[in-house]
Order: C-alpha cells, then sequence, then structure tokens
C-alpha cells in the first residue's frame, strides 16, 4: 500500500503539472515510472539487502551504477518516441533522474526500516518492563509478606490485639494496591505514598527501636499520575542494607515533594563502610529501577547515588 501511494502520488503529480494535456501524455508518465521503478525495486530488494547491508560497498556502487545506466539508457530510448519536451532529455539527464529516484527511496525506505525496528526495540523493553514491574511483585510479596505474618502470629500469642488489628488493616492495604496495580501502567501519587507509609508501618514491627525512620511529603498536587512501584526499591534498601548493618543511631530519612511539574524523592539513611561491597553486590533493584526510568522518563529523569561516608544517599528526580 504504501509502495502504491508513493507512485500514484508522482503520478497525479506529473498530471497535475500537464493537466489539460492529452491522454497519450498519461500514458507516456505511466512509462517513464514503470521503467524508473525496475531501478528503484532493483536497488531496494536486491543490491542494498546483498551488498549495501552487507558492508560490500564497493560492489554495491559497481551494480548501482550499472543499474542506473542501463535503466537511463532505457528510458532515454523510450522517451524519444514521445511527442512531448521529454524527448529532448539525454542519457545524462536521465541518469541524474534516476539516481535522483534512487536516493529518495532508499532515504524513505531507511527511515521505514528504522522506525520499525525501533518500535519493534521498543515493544520488546515494554514487554520486558512489564516482566520485571511483576519480578519486582513476585520478590515483594513472598519475603515481606511471610514476615509481616510472622509478626502479626507473635502480636496475637502475646495479646496486643489493638497492634494486631492495625497490622492487618495496613496488610491488607499492601495487597490490595498490588492488586488494584497489577494490570495498571499508572497509579494515582496519593496511593504509592500510602503504599509506602503502609510498608513502612510493617517494617518498623521488625526492626530496632533505636532505629529511627521519618517521611514527610511536600506537595501541591497529589493525584499526579505515574508508574506503580516506582519508588519502592529506594526504600526497600534501607531494610536490606542499613537496617541489616545497624549498630546504634541508625537511622533513615524519606523525603517527596511536588513542586508544580517537578518531582524530587530522596533516600538519607545510615551506612557502614565495611559493607559496601554487599552493598554494591545488591543493587538488581536499582538496575532495574534505571531501566524502568529510561523507558518511561527518556531524558526527563535523574537519578543520583552517594555511598560515601557513613551515610548512603539516594535522589531520584523527574520531569513530570
Amino acid at each position: 500500500m504504501p509502495h502504491l501511494c508513493f507512485w500514484g502520488g508522482l503520478f497525479l503529480l506529473f498530471s497535475y503539472q500537464n493537466r489539460g494535456s492529452s491522454w497519450q501524455r498519461y500514458f507516456e508518465h505511466l512509462q517513464v515510472l514503470s521503467i524508473v521503478s525496475v531501478a528503484v525495486y532493483i536497488n531496494l530488494y536486491f543490491l542494498m539487502p546483498r551488498f549495501f547491508l552487507t558492508g560490500k560497498y564497493v560492489i554495491y556502487a559497481l551494480f548501482l551504477s550499472s543499474n542506473v545506466f542501463v535503466d537511463a539508457y532505457f528510458l532515454t530510448i523510450v522517451m524519444q518516441k514521445f511527442e512531448t519536451p521529454w524527448e529532448d532529455a539525454g542519457l545524462v539527464q536521465n541518469m541524474i533522474n534516476t539516481v535522483f529516484m534512487i536516493l529518495i527511496t532508499s532515504s524513505l525506505k531507511f527511515f521505514r526500516d528504522n522506525s520499525r525496528k525501533q518500535l519493534q526495540i521498543n515493544a520488546l523493553e515494554n514487554a520486558k518492563l512489564k516482566a520485571d514491574l511483576s519480578l519486582l511483585k513476585a520478590q515483594l510479596n513472598p519475603h515481606f509478606f511471610f514476615n509481616s505474618l510472622n509478626n502479626l502470629y507473635g502480636m496475637v500469642l502475646q495479646n496486643r490485639n489493638q497492634q494486631a488489628s492495625k497490622t492487618i488493616l495496613e496488610l491488607s492495604g499492601l495487597m490490595r494496591y498490588l492488586l488494584e496495580t497489577h494490570q495498571k501502567e499508572r497509579t494515582s501519587l496519593k496511593a504509592e505514598i500510602q503504599f509506602i507509609r503502609n510498608y513502612l508501618a510493617l517494617e518498623r514491627i521488625r526492626i530496632a527501636k533505636d532505629f529511627k525512620i521519618q517521611f514527610e511529603t511536600s506537595l501541591t498536587n497529589d493525584q499526579v499520575e505515574l508508574p506503580p512501584l516506582l519508588f519502592i526499591p529506594l526504600v526497600e534498601n534501607i531494610f536490606k542494607h542499613a537496617v541489616d548493618q545497624h549498630t546504634e543511631k541508625g537511622f533513615a530519612f524519606i523525603s517527596l515533594s511536588v513542586q508544580g511539574e517537578q518531582l524530587f524523592f530522596e533516600v538519607k539513611n545510615s551506612f557502614s563502610a565495611h559493607f559496601i561491597n554487599d552493598s554494591q553486590k545488591s543493587g538488581r533493584g536499582l538496575e532495574n529501577l534505571q531501566k524502568r526510568l529510561e523507558l518511561l522518563y527518556p531524558a526527563r529523569h535523574r537519578l543520583t547515588i552517594d555511598n560515601g561516608g557513613a551515610i548512603y544517599k539516594v535522589t531520584l528526580f523527574l520531569a513530570l
């Protein structure tokens, strides 16, 4: 269909430029386009795939020159029979015209092929992105919920019923969020914040009392739409590294702010330098996050990590 539109468009252009001519003139247009199309398709579907795209540029140039010369030669012979000004076009002029058509069609084919290839790449990346998100949910569910259920069981045995009830509500809120966003590509910032609050509340049950966790928000709009579970890999790092490494005076500070069309998310937590190798080995979550950001916010995000000294700091910026 695109080919038919291209050649049909050229025919209509020639016909418009020579409107009012006889049917003989339109037939001449068809003859010229038919001869030129032979050279074009020989180049597109034989010479380019076999020689140009395989790096055989010298051979390609030789065959292309022969293709242009033969096509222009036949075009010149045919046009000499026309009773129109076209009969004055010589071999050199027809070679130039043929080369021009080959350049145009080759450029269009390159553009179309590259566009299709990019669409295929994007489709594969999106599929991988969804797979990574599903994997993230699968990793979060068994481990995290198993610990939460153990903590809940301990509360029941100790008759801490009020705390157990609160924990059940927080746990059900997490499960509801995961179920609701399972097939969704976007969720509200308000829902994401509540998910983080529930997650932190459940994790606080198992950590040392002197490990301080603070979560602050500053929002001008909490209905901003964004991908689900975008911040959880950064929050999880606190409990993977900072809490496990905790000895004394441990802390974690999380801040989220939205200013107009800009979002800032920052995590700072205490960090032991002698655990840095283990931390670097456990960076799968951050790697997946970086990939998601590159796909979802190309050229509209910035993720910086500072793990020097006694504080581990991650800052995420998004242009919404």
